[in-house]
């Protein structure tokens, strides 16, 4: 069970902000091993997760108000819920031991596994209403009900693979897995999939004395299912938002935009990455080697809601909260009559996607590992890495935007082309363990990476220049062309074990930062917040933590 009386409480914010959330848990699993002969078995596990959950606003009646100037909410928290959420998986596989057979032995894996989830749930604002004010003043609110979410996730795997060992030198493991993906809401199959994932690996022993290794591999894995890939596909009728603008005196009916009612491409692919990696392991001496490796990944069938609908046209706009002019687009067709389509974008094809979203990653690693024996072990690494695209696909949710709406407005597409928000050039890692006198264990994780990525981000303030549904932040620049300061920071543990019988006692001191870094994690971003280039994220101050262990046999 998890309970938090004040969930999202955060200093300075008021206190009604908060929700209460509740969720009971319930976890269980079953494995089963059968041997049919010293060459064969057979594995099988279930395993489940069910649990009830609510979460309210602290603020009673009061509707949710939001300053857009600061984002600093007040009256009550933004969104309420009740729901249930279940899943439960089952695996089974055979794997077979052959020897002498087609060149070589082979361990042979023969595999199924069947995952069923549901989620049920009322969700929406908090009391129906959401306000947003603009420097203390009102300037609109959105009526929204919510809506009754029932959904279902069933996926397929079937998959087989082989550790082909052709001699003592070269090892081949071949593998295919093929899945199937449904998803339906409100009873109705909305989303269908299917997917071939081919992978292999091949390591090969240089000099055959086993000694330098050389490893390749190619692999294609598919992102796991989630209900809010297909959000913006709920079709319930008479369900929508409701926009209502101030005009100085009184709040007035401006528009609504329909709660889902989007389409789903009948030959929509499933989102996944394409990934190859390329090693070399040397040992140098007893107990230490170092391997030397290249990682790249592409992400395929990149998942987006479309809006096929609507027709932009260029417009400029002044901030004046920076003093810049910036190259926006306004919409010039009716946003009531916008249409949805989850698919797989491709550049071109409406005026909402001017380019086919691409996503990837490269990186150079350097690892040395110092295995444990004299009573030390180390393990250092260096990745020197480059994450870019014109789609973030590293950020909160693994998703550029909840629901994949990044292309219903172009202007969410503005200054795309740039880093992932998550990249960082230079990541250096030192773990290692050394048994001191009197058998008092030292622990110590040292880490050095360069700072995230962000970019500044502007809201138009004129009402001439029109866009789908509420106000949007754009960037300012392109995307992660700005860097927040490199972190460093070390942590130690000390353990000291003693006996009792056959039991052990253990006490344990953990120092987390021990040096007290500072380092800024994250500032305020947005251009037109009063705040905006202060600091609002440290990384967390120096901690010592005591704590004591047992293990009972």
């Amino acid at each position: 069970a998890s309970h938090e009386n004040y969930r999202y409480a955060e200093p300075g914010f008021p206190v009604e902000t908060s929700s209460t959330y509740r969720s009971d848990d319930k976890l269980y699993n079953v494995s089963w091993l059968h041997l049919f002969s010293d060459r064969t078995f057979m594995e099988t596990k279930i395993a489940g997760w069910h649990a009830n959950q609510s979460e309210i606003g602290n603020g009673g009646n009061a509707y949710p108000h939001l300053e857009l100037m600061t984002d600093e909410p007040s009256k009550n928290a933004g969104w309420s819920y009740d729901g249930q959420r279940f899943r439960i998986q089952a695996n089974s596989s055979i794997t077979h031991h052959a020897d002498n057979f087609i060149k070589g032995s082979h361990d042979f894996k023969f595999g199924i596994e069947v995952e069923h989830a549901t989620i049920t749930e009322d969700y929406g604002y908090t009391n129906g209403r959401y306000y947003f004010d603009y420097y203390g003043d009102p300037y609109y609110f959105i009526e929204w009900e919510g809506y009754p979410l029932d959904g279902k996730i069933n996926r397929i795997s079937v998959y087989t693979q082989d550790s082909w060992s052709i001699s003592d030198r070269l090892t081949i493991n071949p593998g295919i897995r093929y899945n199937i993906y449904r998803m339906s809401l409100g009873g109705e199959t909305v989303y269908k999939t299917d997917g071939l994932a081919p992978r292999i690996g091949i390591t090969f022993d240089l000099f055959g004395d086993n000694t330098t290794a050389i490893k390749a591999h190619y692999g294609r894995y598919y992102d796991q299912l989630r209900i809010t890939d297909a959000y913006p596909a709920m079709d319930i009728p008479d369900l929508r938002f409701y926009f209502w603008d101030w005009d100085a005196e009184e709040y007035f009916f401006d528009f609504t935009e329909p709660v889902g009612s989007a389409r789903v491409d009948p030959d929509l692919k499933q989102p996944g990455v394409d990934q190859y990696s390329l090693s070399i392991e040397r040992e140098l001496i007893k107990d230490l080697s170092v391997e030397v490796a290249v990682i790249y990944k592409k992400f395929i069938n990149i998942l987006g809601c479309v809006e096929t609908n609507g027709q932009w046209e260029p417009a400029t706009y002044f901030d004046e909260y920076t003093g810049e002019t910036y190259d926006v687009w306004s919409l010039i067709t009716d946003p009531e009559e916008a249409e949805y389509l989850i698919t797989n974008p491709v550049g071109g094809t409406y005026d909402t996607v001017p380019f086919t979203p691409e996503a990837k990653y490269l990186s150079f690693q350097v690892n040395l590992t110092k295995r444990f024996s004299n009573k030390w072990q180390l393990m250092a690494s260096y990745a020197y890495s480059k994450a870019d695209g014109n789609y973030d696909l590293g950020g909160w949710g693994g998703r550029e935007l909840l629901g994949n709406e990044f292309f219903i407005s172009k202007n969410e597409t503005l200054n795309s082309e740039g880093y992932n928000l998550s990249d960082t050039t230079h990541v250096f890692k030192l773990q290692g363990s050394v048994i001191l006198p009197f058998d008092i264990a030292l622990g110590v994780n040292f880490i050095y990476r360069s700072g995230y990525r962000y970019n500044n981000l502007f809201r138009i303030f004129d009402d001439d220049i029109i866009d789908v549904g509420w106000t949007r932040d754009i960037r300012a620049e392109s995307r992660g062309s700005l860097k927040y300061p490199d972190l460093y920071r070390l942590d130690l543990r000390l353990e000291k074990q003693f006996k009792i019988g056959k039991n052990t006692f253990s006490v344990l001191l953990d120092a987390y930062n021990l040096f007290n870094s500072n380092t800024i994690l994250e500032t305020q971003n947005h251009t037109y917040n009063p705040n905006y280039g202060k600091i609002s994220s440290i990384m967390t101050p120096r901690r010592f933590q005591l704590g004591i262990r047992f293990h009972f046999k």
